[in-house]
C-alpha cells in the first residue's frame, strides 16, 4: 500500500460514524466491505485536515491507552505501577469482560484518573486506541498504546520516562511518534498461576537480540497523528513519523533491538502455562484467531535472570 492510501485508510479508520458502525456490524468481513465504502469520506477527511504547528506545545503528560478481556485480576498491578512511573491517565476499554472488571476498576474510576468504556464485538482493538486518540488530542496529553500484560521500563532508576520522552520530540519537530522494543518474558518455570504480582513473579527472560523482542509498541503525540491503523504502530500527518531511541526512524510494527536500552517493554507474554492457555481461551483484540499453542514455546524465554523489578515491590 502506498503511502497516500495508507493516509486515507487511516483517516477513514478514526472516523466517529466507521467506529460506531463496527459496534453494530458483528461480522468482520462486513465491517471491511463498511470501511471500504467510507474511503471517500476519509479522502475528504484527508484533504480537509489542517496542517498543525511543528511546536505546538504539548501538556507534560502522559496517557496510557488499554483494551482487555477477563483480566480483572491484572490490571491493578498494571495501573498501580504504571502511576509509579508518573502515568496519571489511563483509557480502560473493556471488551465484554464478565470477572467483574468495572468492579475492580471502581475506585480508579471515582477518583478520576481511570476512563472506562464497554467496547463490544470482536476486533475492536484499533476503535480503542483511536477513540482514546481523540481523548489525548483535546487534552494535549501524549499517548501511548500497551496492552495489560506490557510494562514500560527504564532500567536506570534515575530516568524518568516523561524527561526521555520529551527530550526525544524536542530535539526534533518532525517525530510524530517514539518506539518502545518488547522485551520477552518467559514463564520462570511456572507451570500454574502464583499468588503474587506478575512483576514480581516472572524473573526470567529473553536475550535482547531475541527475535520476537523487534516488535513495538508506539506513543505518539496526538497533534501529529492520523490514527492507529495496527496495534503496534500508527500513520502520521504528512511531515511526521515514528523514531526509535536512537532517533532512528521507523515505519512499521518492528524495529532493530538495542542492547540495554533506556526504556523497554517488559513482556510478560506467557506467564506461567496455565495463564497462557486461559489468555489464548480469550482469544486476540485485533482479529478474530486463537493462539496457537506452539506460541507458548515461541515466546516462553528464561535465558536470561532479570529481578529489576524488585526495586517497586514494596511501593506496590
Amino acid at each position: 500500500m502506498n503511502k497516500f492510501l495508507r493516509k486515507i485508510v487511516a483517516f477513514t479508520k478514526a472516523l466517529p460514524i466507521v467506529i460506531k458502525l463496527h459496534t453494530y456490524l458483528k461480522n468482520v468481513r462486513i465491517r471491511k466491505i463498511v470501511d471500504v465504502l467510507f474511503i471517500p469520506i476519509g479522502l475528504i477527511s484527508y484533504v480537509a485536515s489542517k496542517k498543525i504547528t511543528k511546536n505546538e506545545k504539548m501538556i507534560n503528560e502522559i496517557d496510557i491507552c488499554v483494551i482487555v478481556k477477563n483480566e480483572a485480576r491484572y490490571i491493578k498491578e498494571w495501573i498501580e505501577y504504571h502511576r509509579l512511573i508518573g502515568i496519571k491517565n489511563f483509557y480502560i476499554f473493556d471488551n465484554d469482560s464478565n470477572d467483574n472488571l468495572k468492579e475492580t476498576l471502581a475506585p480508579y474510576i471515582e477518583r478520576g484518573f481511570v476512563y472506562y468504556k464497554a467496547i463490544h464485538g470482536h476486533v475492536r482493538q484499533l476503535d480503542a486506541y483511536n477513540l482514546s486518540l481523540r481523548i489525548a488530542k483535546k487534552k494535549k496529553h501524549y499517548l501511548l498504546a500497551l496492552d495489560a500484560d506490557e510494562f514500560i521500563f527504564m532500567p536506570n532508576p534515575n530516568d524518568k520516562f516523561i524527561d526521555i520522552v520529551n527530550d526525544i520530540f524536542i530535539n526534533n519537530d518532525n517525530v510524530g511518534g517514539i518506539v518502545f522494543n518488547w522485551v520477552i518474558f518467559g514463564s520462570s518455570g511456572y507451570e500454574k498461576m502464583q499468588d503474587k504480582l506478575v512483576t514480581q513473579t516472572y524473573f526470567h527472560r529473553s536475550q535482547f537480540n531475541f527475535k520476537f523482542n523487534q516488535h513495538v509498541k508506539t506513543l505518539v503525540n496526538p497533534q501529529k497523528t492520523i490514527s492507529f491503523v495496527n496495534p503496534h504502530f500508527a500513520c502520521y500527518k504528512n511531515g511526521f513519523y515514528a523514531v526509535n531511541l536512537n532517533n532512528i526512524k521507523v515505519d512499521g510494527p518492528y524495529s532493530k533491538t538495542i542492547d540495554n536500552p533506556k526504556v523497554r517493554i517488559n513482556h510478560y507474554f506467557t506467564k506461567s502455562k496455565e495463564e497462557f492457555m486461559a489468555k489464548r481461551a480469550r482469544g486476540m483484540a485485533d482479529n478474530n484467531n486463537i493462539r496457537d499453542i506452539k506460541d507458548y514455546e515461541k515466546h516462553n524465554r528464561n535465558e536470561v535472570f532479570d529481578d529489576s523489578m524488585r526495586r517497586y515491590a514494596e511501593k506496590m
